[in-house]
Formats: structure tokens, sequence, C-alpha cells
């Protein structure tokens, strides 16, 4: 009998290592079969393939509603491994895996949204234990915070846990981490890599030179697409250049001159009705920016607020005058995601 029930333990197991290539592959083949105008929705966009739990938790903040969710939520063991005091009202989200006895609960804190969960197998009140969780949790380099997320879902029907990457507009890459549940542990898991194409729009222009300000158009989403590509490469600090290299006497004219380092100093010559644009945590970039005959000094930087960074990206054009810049024009470009351009099934840590 106990050598059955460790074939049975052991053929489950072996089916839900299978089962996490194929969620994996056929993440990709769902992927790359999905409509460019899709991955507006984000991370909706793979629903009903991949579907969260954190979407359908009970009530509408997640928090534990049913007695053996409430029974599982105050485990002193739960708290222990959220770092949560025991008598601590803090909030906490409780996922149910759908058809099985897992559930997971998560706390979020701190400003960059950081989540720590533990994972529980409870049948009833009277049968709660708290297990390990998938190994992707594991380890310092795999904080769960601000752009990335995790929760238990469903992925074509079968019971696993993800982490993943959130789709934003700002997305060059999205990674999933797919963990199968087999029923009475985690099975192997599997890594799934989607890469998107960006477009750029110009989404708003202030002017104080209606000359500039016209000729500045024409180059504004050229140089938001240059910049989020040196963002993607490089350090957000590294030198940006674009077009030709300007003449050495406005070079050296332009090398001593300094923005302030964070918002406030992005023009809109009264425009913007006390909502002014303001540079993201990594601030912005001075270079040199040639339109038509002239040479003008032009910054660039992602919107944003505080170390926060949205999918906007400004750009300011100024006349320079020894070392005075003088704003002349200004531009709001805003990426999105205009398709994607791969998916692929990557092996762990890649």
């Amino acid at each position: 009998m106990n050598v059955g029930i460790g074939l049975t333990a052991a053929a489950m197991l072996a089916a839900s290592t299978a089962q996490a290539v194929t969620s994996c592959d056929r993440l990709v083949a769902y992927a790359s079969g999905l409509p460019a105008s899709i991955w507006a929705s984000g991370d909706k966009a793979l629903a009903p393939a991949l579907t969260f739990e954190a979407d359908r938790s009970a009530g509408s903040d997640g928090k534990p509603t049913t007695a053996l969710e409430r029974r599982v939520a105050d485990l002193p063991e739960v708290r222990e491994a959220l770092g949560l005091d025991q008598d601590a009202d803090a909030a906490m989200r409780v996922e149910h895996l759908a058809g099985t006895d897992l559930f997971a609960l998560t706390s979020v804190q701190g400003t960059m949204h950081c989540s720590t969960s533990a994972f529980v197998r409870a049948r009833q009140a009277q049968d709660v234990h708290v297990i390990p969780g998938p190994k992707a949790l594991d380890g310092d380099d795999n904080d769960i915070c601000w752009t990335t997320g995790e929760g238990l879902a469903t992925a074509f029907g079968a019971p696993v846990h993800v982490v993943h990457d959130l789709i934003l507009p700002t997305a060059t890459t999205a990674n999933f981490t797919i963990t199968p549940w087999a029923g009475g542990g985690w099975a192997a898991a599997c890594r799934a890599r989607l890469t998107f194409r960006a477009k750029y729009t110009l989404t708003d222009h202030y002017c104080g030179d209606e000359a500039v300000c016209a000729l500045g158009a024409d180059e504004a989403v050229k140089i938001a697409a240059a910049y989020n590509k040196l963002r993607e490469t490089s350090d957000p600090a590294a030198a940006f250049a674009y077009g030709p290299p300007p003449p050495e006497s406005f070079a050296d004219r332009l090398t001593p001159v300094k923005l302030a380092p964070a918002g406030g100093d992005f023009p809109t010559f009264g425009g913007a009705a006390g909502n002014e644009p303001g540079y993201g945590g990594s601030g912005h970039i001075l270079f040199p920016l040639q339109l038509g005959d002239h040479w003008y000094a032009a910054s660039v930087g992602r919107g944003g607020v505080g170390w926060r960074e949205d999918d906007t990206t400004l750009l300011a054009i100024f006349s320079l005058e020894g070392r005075t810049l003088t704003p002349l024009a200004s531009y709001v470009v805003t990426r999105s995601l205009a398709g994607l351009e791969s998916a692929k099934v990557v092996a762990a840590g890649d």
C-alpha cells in the first residue's frame, strides 16, 4: 500500500514537472498569437490563459473573510514569516489556489511596495500548517518590489505560483517564473521571457518661442526613442548624444552648465495650470541639439515624482548665452507598447 502511494506521488510530481515546461511553452505560444493592441491592457492581456488568484481574492481588498482564512492569517508562524507583530492590525492579502488546500498570505510594505509571502496548507481550521514557498522566492536577489509581482495563479488550467515583471508601458521585457503546485509540494519551475516593441507619441508641448517649438516637435519623438534606448543599455547618467557633434566653441560653453537634479526646471511657460511635469529619480541629461542652422542646449529625462518614473519622456530646449539657459520650448512624449517583439522559454538565471 505504501509503495502504491509513493508511486502515485512520484507520478504526480513527474506530471507537474512536465507541466512546468508545458506552461512556459504554452505561455510563449499564447502570447505570440495575441494582437498588438492587447498589450495596452498590461498583465490582463494574458488572461484567461494565466489568471491570478489576487484578481478574485476574497473581499475587494483581499483581506481574510472566511473563518478558515482568518485562522490561517492569525497563525504566529505566518506573522513571523511576514515580519509582522502578532497583535498588529497589518494589511494582509489572502489567496486560495482554486481546487487545492494551498493558501498564500502576502504583506506589502514600504514606498517600494515590497511584498513578503508565506504559504500554508489548510483543509480545515484544525489542520493548518506552514510550508516552504517556491524556490523562485528564495534569496536576497529575488525581492518582489514595485514593478515585480508574485502570486498564486492558474496557468492553462493548472495550479501554479508565478513571479513576474509587470507589463507596463515602460517595460522592455517581462519575465515569468512559473512553479507548478504538485498537490503535495512544488515541482520544478520554468521561465518565459516576453520582449516588447515600443511606440512613442508626442502628447503635449509648451512654447516660449513658436519657431523653435515647431522645429523641436519634429525631433521630440526621435529624441525620446534614442534616450530610452540608452536607458535600456546604459547607466541613466551616461552621456547622451543626438544628431551631429556641435562646434567645439558651443561644446566648451555647454560642458560646465548644470541643471537642477530633480523636477521644477521643466518649463511650461504657464501652460500647465499648476500640473507641471517633473523629472523622475534619474533626473535628466543636458546635451547639445541642432535645429535648422542653430545650436541649442536640451535636457531629456523620464517624467515622474521623487524616485518614481512614469511612461513619459520630457524634453526641453534652451538658448545658451554664456552659461545662462533660457527656456524656449518643451515636449512630453508618452511611451506605449506597440506589440510583442519576441517570446521564448529561457533557462533559470538568464
